[in-house]
């Protein structure tokens, strides 16, 4: 049975038409003529008849049929997408054992939000009853209030490490193959408001000096995925987080040995002994300005093509070695920043002559002391050398300066006590791009920022289930591709945008109501089989069950 469109003059007119067999071949019969409907009442009588009453139940008389409603609407396909996934993943069972049913739904729907639509906690409940999330965490959504989340959020960052050690042990670890290699790096992200213990004003990663900021950071393995989250004040440098990793991989996550991959905001004498000290080897990017020996050094030798884009050459010192890189793409970079900042610079020294001319600076000492401020400030004084003339002073010239920086432009190095071959040693480093993408993923996708909360244990909590939401989308991503799925986790779940699940009366107050999901495409049917999700969430009846009660899914 289905609903047949009949296009005429412009108009279209519906019947409803039956497949019935007569003398051994199958003929169509107009069951009933309904007219002209609204789209809406077309779309509502397909609803129902996917439901169509099965012997014995309540039919609706035919002359009643124009009376259809839909009385209610949920979003579904995403939602359960990521909820079945969230429990094949074993996410489910590692939070209970840690904290509990009613934390856990706490968490889970807070993680299926970043997901699927991320918004406040304060929102988060009103998002919520649009879903069907409520029938599928078994909550009564009007007994579910903010505090609740709250609450939640304090009892998961003090069970925290507990969370992520279980993770480890048993999602992580078993998929790591040889010597365990870890990238650890920091971000910032800044949050409203005044007030705030650990919220302090620092190097902005985000671009926004002037508000208060949390600094946190991912320890990943080589395919991305998260070991640990780690959150400090906003104004501490990455140099002074290396000692605490360390002890959080030794002692908590029991790694006896690894390879230790950090960028040159982590490199110091004291943070190398420190990874020496916990028996593990090390890959760090250093600081030009610290190696300019080691660097004339490898200029003088000659260099060994790695690829198209860069050639490097190393340097034994007693138990350790310096690669030297020459890199095509940081030689671009390099260049184009000092184009940059110069342009910067001589923007501030146009304004000077402009207020020269006007005669608001005349003395020679006021003329240079408010040019060297203001180029200092920008970190651009090397770059130029003044001409200013004896008081009066009416006009200035400058001229540009080729500093020694520009001999290294597109060098960078590396310091290891591996005994790799060189370009080993230089694609191990080349991962870290994965810790980035992570960052950037979190920031964008999942919507991390703005953080609306001020105590320590919120903000901690937040950035946690937003790196939780993270790793649950890297696992999806994987398992889409080894199905041949080459979409990012937010394209698969974005996908599943159509399914909806609606109650629908047809035959006005005397009819039946039935409740009706959206029929699968075969897109969305090839999801859930790469996901491996059962498509028992997805059947009407199921869902209906889940609805009334009858079942638990």
């Amino acid at each position: 049975m289905f609903l047949r469109e009949i296009p005429s003059k412009g108009n279209i007119y519906y019947s409803l038409v039956h497949n019935v067999r007569e003398k051994g071949r199958f003929v169509q019969r107009t069951i009933h003529y309904f007219g002209r409907l609204t789209d809406e009442q077309a779309e509502n009588i397909c609803k129902w008849i996917d439901v169509f009453p099965k012997g014995g139940e309540k039919f609706v008389p035919i002359n009643n049929w124009q009376d259809v409603k839909k009385l209610a609407s949920f979003l579904h396909g995403e939602t359960a997408l990521c909820h079945n996934f969230w429990r094949n993943s074993g996410f489910q069972d590692i939070f209970f054992q840690a904290l509990g049913l009613d934390v856990t739904k706490m968490a889970e729907l807070i993680v299926l939000n970043r997901m699927v639509a991320p918004c406040s906690k304060l929102h988060i409940l009103e998002w919520m009853q649009q879903t069907t999330l409520p029938f599928l965490l078994h909550l009564n959504a009007n007994r579910v209030y903010d505090n609740m989340l709250y609450r939640a959020m304090d009892e998961i960052w003090i069970n925290k490490d507990i969370i992520e050690r279980n993770i480890w042990e048993r999602k992580t670890k078993p998929s790591i193959n040889g010597k365990c290699q870890v990238y650890k790096d920091l971000t910032s992200s800044f949050f409203y408001g005044k007030k705030s213990e650990i919220g302090k004003y620092g190097y902005s990663r985000d671009k926004r000096p002037d508000m208060l900021q949390v600094n946190w950071g991912l320890v990943v393995t080589p395919d991305g995925k998260p070991i640990t989250m780690e959150m400090y004040p906003g104004n501490v440098p990455d140099k002074n987080t290396v000692a605490d990793t360390c002890h959080k991989l030794k002692t908590l996550f029991k790694i006896k040995e690894c390879i230790f991959l950090g960028d040159r905001g982590m490199i110091t004498e004291d943070n190398v002994r420190i990874v020496k000290d916990h028996k593990y080897q090390y890959i760090f990017a250093e600081i030009e300005d610290n190696v300019k020996e080691i660097i004339e050094e490898g200029l003088s030798k000659k260099f060994e093509v790695i690829d198209e884009d860069m050639s490097a050459c190393q340097i034994k010192k007693e138990d350790e070695k310096y690669i030297v890189i020459k890199s095509k793409d940081k030689l671009i970079q390099d260049i184009e920043s000092r184009e940059r900042r110069v342009c910067e610079g001589e923007e501030i020294l146009n304004a000077g002559l402009r207020t020269v001319k006007n005669g608001t600076w005349v003395k020679h000492d006021v003329v240079l002391k408010h040019l060297l401020k203001k180029l200092v400030k920008k970190n651009v004084d090397t770059y130029f050398e003044l001409h200013i003339p004896p008081t009066p002073v009416k006009e200035f010239t400058w001229t540009r300066k080729k500093i020694e920086q520009e001999k290294i432009d597109g060098i960078w190095v590396l310091r290891t006590d591996l005994k790799q071959p060189m370009n080993e040693i230089i694609e191990m480093y080349r991962g870290m791009w994965i810790i980035e993408k992570g960052f950037r993923t979190i920031k964008s996708v999942i919507e991390v920022r703005p953080i609306n909360h001020r105590r320590k244990n919120r903000i901690g909590a937040h950035l946690f289930l937003c790196v939780m939401a993270y790793y649950l989308e890297k696992e999806m991503e994987e398992k889409g591709k080894e199905h041949k799925l080459e979409m990012e986790a937010y394209q698969l779940i974005e996908k599943m945008k159509t399914i909806t699940f609606d109650r629908i009366r047809v035959g006005g107050n005397d009819g039946i109501d039935s409740e009706v999901i959206t029929n699968l495409s075969l897109e969305q049917n090839k999801i859930l089989d790469a996901l491996e999700i059962s498509k028992k969430g997805f059947n009407s009846v199921e869902i209906s069950n889940i609805f009334t009660g009858k079942n638990v899914v």
